[in-house]
């Protein structure tokens, strides 16, 4: 045989030899990573490397709800396998906001547990919110916002009745005044009428509203019209208009939601319910409380000159 065949022999071989090795290695390589025959991915489970990671723990106990101040939690360092994938990585994102479950010293913070502080978290300890109904026009325009500074003009009627000082006295239940007789010892008239112009005889009772004068004070439609600035500067908590409103609320209009006490809220209530009130915008640096006067009929004629009609007499029978 000659030598180039031999040489042909030797190379296939070899060849066979390389096949074969392939055939061991693909197998021997199968039996330890072994693949789904229907996906073709191996069943062995990806391994995640461990490492150290930052997450955001409550520095103290927490109640639910409260307002996290950067105080209330600080940085940890722990392994990234002892914490789940949804827990917060930094401060920024829950300083300014409130966690919806109580949090205990040293637990970390969830970022499905964070929340947007609800209205009460607005309100210091001592005060209340009380919303009182506007109409759109006192929104100034859709201008007021939330923590602006309000006062609040009042207006009512009120009435006055006199309290008159009164004797004992039995009267005929049809008694009228031409039955009522001369005194019989001193011949005076029993019923005696001042002349037109004069002062009557003995004490007189003032007028109502005069100084001296007693008298109830009632809340009567058609008593006499009062305007009065009772309540000043009052914060907004909340501005809430029909057009923001939910859609599904049953509340149908305009309310400002205020910052106030509990006296403020007790008269605010009895205000709402016996008058009307208007809205004064503040200036947010102007702390100062204004003393009014108010306003009433007579008020405009003394003080501010409004013209009113007067009396007139009737000229004499048969005057030109």
């Amino acid at each position: 045989m000659r030598r180039s065949g031999k040489l042909l022999i030797a190379m296939g071989v070899g060849l066979a030899l390389v096949a074969v090795a392939l055939v061991v290695i693909v197998l021997m390589s199968g039996d330890d990573d072994p693949e789904d025959p229907q996906t073709g991915q191996s069943d062995e489970p990806e391994t995640t490397e461990v490492r150290e990671i930052t997450v955001i723990v409550a520095a103290r106990d927490i109640p639910a709800h409260t307002v996290l101040t950067q105080d209330d939690v600080r940085e940890e360092q722990v392994q990234s396998d002892e914490v789940s994938g949804d827990a917060v990585r930094s401060t920024l994102e829950v300083v300014g906001l409130s966690y919806s479950i109580e949090l205990v010293a040293g637990q970390p913070l969830l970022q499905a547990d964070v929340e947007l502080p609800g209205l009460a978290n607005s309100i210091d300890p001592g005060r209340r919110a009380y919303m009182i109904a506007v109409a759109g026009s006192q929104l100034l325009g859709g201008l007021l916002r939330d923590d602006d500074h309000i006062d609040l003009i009042f207006t009512t009627r009120v009435n006055l009745q006199r309290v008159m000082p009164t004797y004992p006295l039995e009267l005929p239940e049809a008694l009228e005044l031409g039955d009522i007789e001369d005194d019989p010892e001193t011949g005076e008239p029993g019923l005696i009428l001042p002349e037109y112009g004069q002062e009557p005889p003995g004490p007189t009772y003032p007028y109502q509203g005069e100084d001296g004068s007693r008298f109830w004070i009632t809340d009567t439609g058609d008593g006499d019209p009062i305007t009065n600035v009772l309540l000043q500067n009052l914060r907004i908590l909340r501005v809430v208009s029909s057009a923001e409103a939910d859609s599904g609320s049953d509340d149908e209009g305009d309310y400002l939601i205020l910052d106030v006490d509990a006296v403020q809220a007790e008269l605010l209530d009895f205000l709402g319910n016996t008058g009307t009130m208007q809205i004064l915008l503040r200036n947010p640096e102007d702390q100062e409380l204004s003393d009014t006067p108010g306003v009433t009929m007579n008020a405009l004629v003394d003080e501010w000159g409004m013209r009113v009609p007067r009396t007139v007499r009737l000229p004499d029978a048969g005057a030109q």
